[in-house]
Order: structure tokens, then C-alpha cells, then sequence
């Protein structure tokens, strides 16, 4: 998460999946605030594994991607999915890649007629 008040925060891991299939399964649900102008940035392992450092690290790659498309939306996934084609060079990609991105946008101003 992170906006133009905030750098990214990076969230915890939910664990393994989440469904309501798994029904004896349980996760923890923490709250974090989110506030107008804020953008979200979910991905799968197979994001962050692709990359990746040699220390399985890739918070400096996420963070490079969001400055470069800070605004987040198609922008912001065409960009990290460019590192990752880039990364992989032609191999096979070994896991999913799936990407989800959101803002939170203020109230929108309507004038509604008399």
C-alpha cells in the first residue's frame, strides 16, 4: 500500500489461500487505515519469487515499479509485468502471475437538478 502521503507499507502475508471452501481453515484479519489518494498493490507468490534477489527479497523491485507508475491502475501492472517478462527472459514462467491493483478516490461532486 502506499500513497503521496505514505511510502509503501508492506502487509503481512495472508498465508495460504483464502476460501470459503477451506472451511476448518483460519487466517488472520488485520486492519490497517486506508485513506483517500492511498493505492493497493496485491500479487501472487509467482510475482514476487520471479523478482526476487538472491535473498528471495523484492521489496527494492516492487518500489522501483511503483515510482515509476506511482498512479498505480494498468499502468503500474503493465509496468511489474514488463520487470517480469524482462527478468525471465523467454524462460518459462514457473508460477502464476496474478495482479490486483486499487486507489481509494475521494467523494464525487454531483449536482443534482432542482
Amino acid at each position: 500500500m502506499w500513497g503521496s502521503t505514505r511510502k509503501p507499507l508492506w502487509l503481512e502475508s495472508t498465508g495460504p489461500l483464502v476460501s470459503p471452501v477451506l472451511t476448518a481453515s483460519t487466517w488472520d484479519a488485520p486492519v490497517v487505515s486506508i485513506d483517500v489518494g492511498d493505492h493497493l498493490l496485491l500479487y501472487t507468490d509467482g510475482v514476487w519469487e520471479t523478482l526476487a534477489d538472491e535473498d528471495g527479497r523484492a521489496e527494492e523491485r516492487f518500489t522501483s515499479a511503483i515510482d515509476r507508475a506511482s498512479g498505480g491502475g494498468a499502468p503500474l501492472l503493465d509496468t511489474i509485468l514488463a520487470d517480469v517478462h524482462h527478468e525471465l527472459a523467454g524462460r518459462l514462467q514457473p508460477d502464476d502471475l496474478t495482479l490486483l491493483t486499487a486507489g481509494l478516490v475521494g467523494p464525487i461532486n454531483q449536482e443534482r437538478p432542482g
